[in-house]
This record gives C-alpha cells, sequence and structure tokens, in this order.
C-alpha cells in the first residue's frame, strides 16, 4: 500500500507518466494521446534543433518523422531513467534502518524531485510565453481584419456575386472556392 501511495505520488508530482507508456500488444491499435505533446518536445529543444525540425519538415517530411522519433525516445528513455533513479532511493530509504541515513535518503530525494519539477517549471513557463506571442500575433490579425472589414466584406460579396475564385491562386475548382451566380448556392 505504502508503495503504490509513493509512486502515484511521485507520479502526480511529476508528471512522468507522460512518457510511461507501454507499446501495445501486436495487433492492438495504440491508444490515443501516447506520449509527449508536440510542444513539450519543442520546449526541451535548443533553437538550432528547433530550427532544424522546422525545415525538415517543410523539406523532407520522412526525415522529420524520423528525427521527431528519435527526440520522443531520447525524452521518454531520460523520464523512465529517473523515474528509475528515485524508486531505487525509495527502496534504499525503505531497507535503511539508521535514521541518519533515512534523513540523507529523503533529502536526497527531495532535490531530485525538486530539480525535475524546477526542470518542468522552466519548461511550461516556455510554453505559456509562446503561447502569449502566438495569441498577441492573433489578435493583430484579428485587429487588421476589423480595420478592414468594409473591404474583405466588399472582395468576397463581388467574389460571389461575378464566380470567380476569391483566391485566385487556389488550386480548388472555382464552384469549391465561392458560389457561381446563379447556382443557388
Amino acid at each position: 500500500m505504502k508503495k503504490s501511495f509513493v509512486f502515484i505520488l511521485l507520479t502526480a508530482l511529476l508528471g512522468v507518466t507522460l512518457f510511461a507508456v507501454d507499446k501495445p500488444a501486436p495487433g492492438k491499435p495504440a491508444p490515443p494521446h501516447r506520449g509527449p505533446q508536440m510542444w513539450q518536445i519543442f520546449a526541451r529543444l535548443d533553437d538550432e534543433s528547433r530550427q532544424e525540425l522546422i525545415r525538415l519538415q517543410q523539406e523532407n517530411p520522412e526525415e522529420y518523422r524520423k528525427k521527431l522519433h528519435d527526440y520522443v525516445e531520447k525524452f521518454r528513455s531520460e523520464e523512465k531513467s529517473h523515474r528509475e533513479l528515485l524508486q531505487g532511493i525509495v527502496e534504499q530509504y525503505k531497507n535503511s534502518e539508521s535514521d541518519a541515513e533515512k534523513a540523507a535518503l529523503r533529502a536526497k530525494l527531495e532535490a531530485e524531485i525538486g530539480k525535475k519539477f524546477d526542470q518542468d517549471v522552466e519548461l511550461h513557463r516556455r510554453h505559456v510565453e509562446s503561447l502569449k506571442r502566438r495569441a498577441e500575433k492573433l489578435g493583430a490579425e484579428v485587429e487588421r481584419r476589423a480595420e478592414n472589414r468594409e473591404k474583405i466584406i466588399s472582395t468576397i460579396t463581388e467574389s460571389l456575386l461575378s464566380g470567380k475564385k476569391l483566391f485566385p491562386g487556389c488550386p480548388c475548382p472555382a464552384e469549391k472556392c465561392v458560389a457561381p451566380a446563379g447556382s443557388g448556392k
């Protein structure tokens, strides 16, 4: 009971279950939401690696998937090693009979948990900052569109009435982009 409680507490504190998903049995589909989310992978990378992944995503999707898979496996391995380290300290604590040794192991466990906690907080701070930057850009786009309201409405109206594509470079047929005049769509 105590062992389960300690493991559950560690898991809850550290969020390590994110990477701790076992592979599904052969022939069974993988459960949804496996592994780290994309933002977590990108947030852990240095700027150079992040830019490399972005470039590969556009230029070489197969290499991008391979490299992304490698990063996921690396992060899962790191999480597993950390989990095993914590479990080892907990086992040593449980097997210790000396109060002094227990105190030292408890301090070591707290230090390891604190280090991981601080890393996670920093990861989340970077993600929040990224979301703020994205929200600012989206807010600016909304304001720009609001300022150009009349022009945008006029352009869409003209496109619908004339049957011409709203976006001339769009590869889809005109009837998919806008409703041609007289079509009743």
